[in-house]
């Protein structure tokens, strides 16, 4: 689900969700104009087994949903809730907090770590070295104190690694 919210005195939002009952793999992306007059928004699937299967074509079997709402993003928010608690399937488990099989350092987490964006410095490529994702891992939970167990890391550097095979898998304990 996406926003865009206007922050006028008078509140609208433009609402778009893809209203995917089985949470498939997709990316929204936004890009505005060389000259700032227009906005366009694209949502992208990625086929279910996807570089495994031959694929020829593909079709969505989830309606894509672009409506106003008047309101701020937390109202649209609000409209994909109520959608989404009667038609998805990942939330007929009932609410995480009832749910027995999940591990219970999902509860404690307080702070999410991308390793490596490269987002401004294509040629730095570091930034999934296991000894630099370990230090600055590190410093995060020193710099703010985090307690054991409240920190989770994304852990990808797709632009060092060929299909991730220079990352090797840490368990937790070691950071």
């Amino acid at each position: 689900m996406a926003a865009l919210d206007t922050n006028e005195s008078t509140p609208a939002a433009v609402y778009v969700a893809a209203h995917d009952a089985k949470a498939e793999s997709k990316t929204f992306t936004t890009a505005l104009s060389a000259d700032s007059k227009s906005l366009s928004f694209q949502i992208g699937a990625t086929p279910p087994n996807a570089g495994v299967a031959s694929v020829d074509s593909y079709t969505v079997a989830y309606p894509v949903v672009v409506t106003a709402v008047q309101g701020t993003w937390w109202d649209a928010a609000q409209v994909y809730r109520n959608w989404v608690l009667e038609h998805a399937t990942w939330v007929q488990a009932g609410p995480m907090s009832q749910r027995s099989e999940l591990a219970p350092w999902m509860f404690n987490l307080t702070t999410w770590v991308n390793s490596h964006w490269q987002g401004l410095d294509i040629f730095n490529r570091t930034g999934g070295d296991p000894t630099v994702v370990k230090n600055r891992v590190s410093n995060i939970v020193n710099r703010f104190g985090l307690r054991k167990d409240a920190l989770a890391l994304h852990w990808f550097d797709h632009f060092a690694c060929l299909y991730s095979s220079c990352v090797p898998a840490f368990p937790r304990n070691e950071l």
